[in-house]
Order: C-alpha cells, then structure tokens, then sequence
C-alpha cells in the first residue's frame, strides 16, 4: 500500500484557513446576443484542430493544495503500518558531532601514563645466549678443518650355526611329500611273564601282612 501523502507546509496551510472571502468581488455574467452567439458557434464548427497544439494542464497550487488537504482528512489510519524510524547516517553523524562538541571536558579524570619495559628473566637471557652461541658456532665453523672420510661398507657372514637353520628350514619348504611311504601303527600289549607273576603275588602278600 502506498505511503499517505505529504502534508501541506504550515505556510500554505495557514494561508488557505485564513483566506478572506470578503475580498473576494461579485462579476455579473452577460449573455451575447444571438449575433455573436452565431458566430461563435461558426467559428467553433469552422476551427482547424490541427491547428491546436498539446500542452500539460497544469493545476493551479491552490487546487492542488485543496486536494492533498481533504486526501489527509479522509485518509483512513488503520491502513497505516507499524514501521520502526531509521535515523540516516549523516543525521547519526550531526548527533555524534553534536555530542562531541557539548561534553564537559571537566568530567574527566586525569591520568597519568606510566611507560614500563619489562626486561627478560635469567632463564630467558640463558637461553638466548645459548641460541646466539649456537648460531654463532654454526655461521663461523671452519669447513678447512674437516678431514676426508671413506666410508667402507662391512659385509657381516652369518655364523655356523645360522646358516644350518637357514638350511634346515629351506628342505623342510622344498620336502617331497610324494616319497613318503604309507605305514601302518602296531599297537603291542606284551603278557606279563611267570616271574613278573610271582612278584606281584608276594607283593600282594607282604602288603596284606
């Protein structure tokens, strides 16, 4: 819906409450007679219209302020919508800049800056001069010193008994279990002889004794 119209400015306004009729003068209106009332209609009916050129029809301020006043008196409130005002930056700003201007300087307290240069620990200065000293050390080392080196490779054989186990593990893999022989078990439950018997009676004897 379409915002209400603008109000009229409190001068306009004010001019047409104001405004005095009495001012106003009386014209009497006089007919023509039949003469010229024919030729006027003449000249009516006999005009070249495209002789006419177009123009704007421009309302007078007072039409126009007469409308948008009984626009306002008739707009309907309950249309309206609840809208939140925004303030614009530059009016944001002036408000600041206002604000600014009319402080009271006076409320201020006095305070004094104090400026401090906090110095490093002995565990910090340590290791910074051990840090200073190792990088020192690493920029001066003198490479002429270094003796040349050859670096010769050991071969370590295994010992006796490694390589048996390597041996016994690599025909253990290459077996041929083809060549096994199938076998039959046996199982043996020998008598006990007389003697044997013998034994156990007296041992039986003895223990019944």
């Amino acid at each position: 819906m379409s915002s209400p119209s603008s109000p009229l400015p409190t001068a306009v306004a004010s001019g047409i409450a104001n405004f005095d009729k009495g001012q106003m003068k009386n014209v009497n209106t006089q007919e023509s007679n039949a003469l010229d009332q024919a030729k006027v209609q003449k000249g009516i009916e006999s005009f070249d219209k495209n002789q006419m050129k177009t123009v704007k029809t421009v309302e007078s301020n007072v039409v126009t302020q007469i409308k948008v006043q009984k626009g306002i008196e008739n707009f309907d409130k309950a249309n309206m919508k609840h809208t939140k005002a925004v303030e614009s930056d530059v009016v944001g700003q002036m408000k600041t800049i206002a604000g600014v201007e009319k402080y009271d300087k006076e409320k201020l307290t006095h305070v004094q800056t104090v400026e401090k240069n906090v110095l490093p620990d002995t565990t910090a200065l340590a290791a910074e001069r051990e840090h200073h000293a190792h990088v020192t050390g690493i920029e001066s080392f003198n490479k002429e010193g270094m003796k040349n080196t050859h670096t010769t490779e050991k071969n370590v054989l295994p010992d006796k008994a490694t390589i048996n186990q390597e041996k016994t593990i690599k025909n253990i893999e290459d077996f041929n279990k083809d060549k096994l022989k199938h076998s039959e078990t046996v199982e043996k439950n020998p008598l006990p002889t007389k003697e044997t018997i013998e034994q156990e009676k007296q041992a039986s004897i003895k223990g019944d004794s």
